[in-house]
């Protein structure tokens, strides 16, 4: 189920996804079981578009540019 909610999400390629309560009940209940399942590769790679990284583990390069300016803001109540 969570290889076809993967397929369903990069076949119809949207800018954005909206669900209810995100990171507890829907896609981070998702994320989080399919980790558990040792998902390869993890879902999370496969709802988003960024492309594969050939020279390894990607978080094991600093970004300093990045540690300065990015930034996530999570809408919540």
């Amino acid at each position: 189920m969570l290889k076809a909610l993967a397929a369903a999400v990069q076949q119809h390629d949207p800018d954005i996804l909206l669900a209810w309560d995100v990171r507890r009940a829907s896609l981070g209940y998702a994320l989080e079981r399919a980790a558990v399942l040792g998902m390869r590769p993890p879902l999370v790679r496969l709802l988003g578009r960024m492309p594969d990284s050939d020279d390894g583990d990607a978080r094991a390069r600093r970004d300093p540019w990045g540690e300065q300016h990015g930034s996530m803001d999570l809408a919540q109540r």
